[in-house]
């Protein structure tokens, strides 16, 4: 979710909260106590972690899925395929020709149960090891270093956070997944998380028409957790929405995340405007009819609501009072409000930031058949993390919640893409009644190119109404939310610490942004 030629930084040492690289700040090893994050010049020096060893790989077998293996397999012999049934049903065409599969997960986003069901599927048909890392700063540290000893880098598959991708790619770091549209575990994916992983090969930015670079297993969402009995006993009202963070009660009394690129996101959302989202450029700004100086005016004021910035120490200061109000991820506040009952904990109303843990391919993986590439084993692991039956596993937020519990019908803030297309396609009506005008007196001219200014208008007109009806739900799904009670947004163990579905269709991925707006940023935090 990071803009071109950004860094990523380390994070916490306690956990995996820092899960967007910094492109307009760095994470400190202790608590910023200032009133506004601390900002870096554009081109940040990586920091490196230290590689932590993985286990070894093994080479028995080989596994694919049904639809794996085409090309390799036209060298195996006949007597080398077997039909295999894992313990949820799923067959796979399995071959006795020394494969393996090597991956390197972040520490905690894999259930023990895939592994245990996985390796018994398989039994002596394919070798499966696993090493794991603390955090995605190390993943991301080992795939630019394959050289070092049993680094990620030369693994078959290896867990990214889905705001690392860009870095990844514009690093050549990562492969795309080669004939993934061919694979089941693809159509399986709801367009929404195609959408997240087709990237530009060049910029790492969204692409309809780019290259497939990951697969994603898990996801989360920033979550907002706040102490119920000290606003109760300030006589002040709970959180629901974004814009109730500018309560004057809370002034000071609050934790946000130490990433500038989350502060200006959340920022954003407190302008309690629908049309403005996480992701929101200065052009969708002047559409939504926000000035630019009252925006950094309005950051400003919530800036002064910061008691610490810091994704290490927030849990702890909302668990000793120092503050009334934490912000981080899901992976974080869960587990703080299971063995914490005066802790209520949501997903704003108004829609939260979600993140995902992807799989990707190292571009220097050599594992799996003793040639270079990612093992033909893949698809068969890739489909297995995506089937259906291991969404039991993966029922919500307190592990990590399953891609097929993600609601596909979503928001999409274009205020700007709406604004122009409006304007685009009156310029275009202006334009063929002036020209219809004219020409009356030559209609023997206008044949061809009329007609070409018709299908132009035509899809001016498709594409404007459009993103009318999008707007139009996206009205509707706000008016659904703020009907929502308390209640209703709280997260528990009955619900799976899973936000009701309007609030998920509200959500969004942090995704990267351009140059000039990751300029405007800088200038709104300045």
């Amino acid at each position: 979710m990071l803009p071109a030629g950004s860094t990523a930084t380390a994070s916490s040492s306690r956990s995996s909260s820092c899960r967007t690289p910094h492109t307009l700040g760095r994470c400190k090893q202790h608590t910023h106590t200032a009133v506004q994050p601390r900002l870096l010049a554009s081109n940040c020096q990586q920091q490196r972690s230290s590689v932590v060893a993985a286990a070894a790989v093994g080479r028995r077998a080989a596994l694919t899925g049904a639809a794996g293996l085409a090309a390799f397999g036209q060298q195996l012999p006949a007597w080398a395929l077997r039909t295999i049934e894992l313990r949820d049903g799923t067959q796979a065409e399995v071959y006795e020709h020394g494969m393996s599969l090597s991956i390197v997960a972040l520490r905690g986003s894999l259930p023990e149960q895939w592994i245990v069901e996985f390796r018994q599927g398989l039994g002596r048909y394919a070798g499966f090891e696993l090493g794991q890392r603390g955090q995605l700063q190390e993943l991301f540290d080992e795939l630019g270093n394959p050289g070092a000893k049993r680094s990620a880098g030369i693994a078959d598959v290896v867990t990214l956070g889905d705001s690392w991708l860009t870095p990844a790619i514009q690093r050549r770091l990562i492969h795309p997944i080669s004939s993934a549209e061919t694979y089941r575990w693809w159509q399986r994916l709801p367009r929404r998380w195609q959408q997240l992983v087709r990237r530009d090969s060049k910029t790492g930015l969204p692409s309809e028409s780019g290259e497939i670079w990951g697969c994603p297993y898990r996801w989360g969402a920033m979550l907002v957790a706040y102490k119920r009995d000290q606003l109760t006993r300030h006589n002040r009202s709970p959180i629901r929405c974004w814009p109730d963070l500018l309560q004057p009660a809370l002034k000071g009394r609050i934790a946000f995340p130490d990433n500038p690129r989350e502060f200006v996101g959340i920022a954003l959302k407190t302008l309690g405007h629908p049309a403005i989202g996480f992701n929101a450029t200065e052009a969708d700004l002047a559409a939504a009819g926000c000035d630019r100086e009252a925006v950094k005016s309005h950051i400003t004021r919530l800036k002064s609501q910061a008691r610490l910035f810091s994704s290490q120490e927030h849990v702890r200061a909302l668990a000793a009072g120092d503050v009334w109000v934490t912000i981080g991820s899901s992976t974080d506040l869960v587990p703080l409000a299971e063995r914490t009952p005066s802790v209520d904990l949501i997903a704003p109303a108004d829609g939260t930031n979600l993140w995902a843990d992807v799989w990707v391919v190292p571009a220097n993986a050599e594992h799996g058949h003793l040639q270079s590439g990612p093992s033909p084993l893949l698809p068969s692991w890739l489909e297995f993390g995506i089937s259906p039956a291991r969404a039991d596993v993966l029922m919500g937020f307190k592990s990590g919640a399953s891609p097929i519990l993600l609601p596909n019908a979503h928001v999409e803030h274009k205020p700007a893409a709406l604004a122009a297309a409006a304007a685009t396609a009156a310029a275009a009506g202006a334009s063929e009644a002036s020209s219809s005008s004219s020409s009356k007196k030559h209609k023997w001219q206008r044949g061809g190119q009329q007609q070409q200014r018709l299908q132009q208008e035509q899809q001016l007109l498709g594409r404007l109404q459009q993103l009318q009806q999008q707007q139009r739900q996206q009205q509707q799904m706000f008016e659904s939310a703020a009907q929502l009670s308390l209640a209703d947004l709280r997260l528990g163990q009955d619900n799976s610490f899973l936000p009701p579905e309007v609030v998920l269709q509200l959500s969004e991925f942090m995704l990267p942004v351009d140059s000039s707006t990751l300029d405007f940023y800088r200038w709104l935090l300045s």
